[in-house]
């Protein structure tokens, strides 16, 4: 009897420790519509990438720990796969991979191309178009 009230204690445990806060996912950007209709409102940063880039995953892992920021939950975060929709690649002039586009209610506001975008500089890009 002790073991089945173990076992239903931590049950009850595991169910209510529900996480309150929302925390951010990518959004795939599935159409040149959708990206246009996406960056429209508010600040919204964007991953440009294709699934072969290794340095695209090594940059996607440095956005994901944004997600969690209490501060940037109002941000947009999404990403346009290169092999899918390679008509935005060419609409907004990009070469290579990774590149990040940062906007503000439709306007370009950055533009990051490689790897080497840290948490902390795409963190202070993203806080200061919040103020």
């Amino acid at each position: 009897m002790n073991i089945k009230s173990s076992f239903i204690f931590i049950l009850i445990l595991m169910f209510s420790c529900k996480s309150e806060i929302e925390i951010n996912v990518f959004t795939e950007i599935n159409s040149l519509e959708h990206y246009q209709d996406y960056v429209a409102d508010g600040v919204k940063l964007v991953l440009f990438h294709s699934p072969t880039c290794g340095l695209c995953d090594k940059q996607r892992e440095e956005i994901r720990v944004l997600f969690a920021e209490e501060q940037l939950l109002s941000v947009g975060f999404a990403q346009v796969n290169y092999l899918t929709l390679p008509e935005i690649f060419n609409l907004e002039g990009l070469n290579g991979f990774p590149n990040i586009l940062i906007y503000k209610n439709g306007e370009l506001k950055h533009q990051l191309q490689g790897s080497n975008n840290s948490y902390d500089v795409l963190r202070e890009k993203l806080l200061l178009l919040l103020q």
